[in-house]
């Protein structure tokens, strides 16, 4: 993937069984690999789960590069980065770790940031771990998670 690390990319995903059939490389924080049910940002609202590693055989489907690219720290209405066209927010992303997730659900704050993604144009919520660990979780009930 060293090729395009500092690049936009969506590829096929080369998995033939996988439910995520996008593969997302977006260029922030070092790179976030992601798997996607859609190609977002094309999509104002997609499913996506951490990908560890980006295999060598996904075939590129749309890359953008080559475009002068400026990071800035602002503060965000929603999310915790951001895609902006001039002044106007395109694009965000919210990243949570399995325990932010369970506390956003369980004190309702996870209500009203996905009512402020859902504002904008195009929004993903990344979660930092797998599924199945919300069954694990010693303080909370299983079905007040899933």
């Amino acid at each position: 993937m060293a090729d395009f690390e500092a690049s936009f990319v969506v590829a096929r995903n080369p998995e033939p069984d996988s439910t995520l059939p996008f593969l997302l490389s977006v260029p922030l924080d070092g790179g976030i690999l992601l798997k996607a049910r859609e190609r977002w940002p094309a999509t104002a609202r997609v499913y996506c789960h951490p990908l560890e590693h980006w295999p060598a055989n996904a075939e590129i489907l749309e890359q953008v590069a080559g475009r002068p690219v400026q990071c800035e720290r602002h503060a965000l209405r929603a999310g915790d980065y951001a895609v902006r066209a001039g002044d106007a927010v395109i694009a965000t992303v919210e990243r949570k770790t399995l325990e932010d997730l369970t506390k956003a659900l369980v004190d309702g704050a996870l209500n009203y940031a996905l009512a402020d993604l859902s504002t904008l144009p195009a929004a993903a919520v990344v979660v930092e771990g797998r599924y199945g660990a919300l069954l694990n979780n010693e303080h909370v009930q299983p079905g007040w998670l899933l």
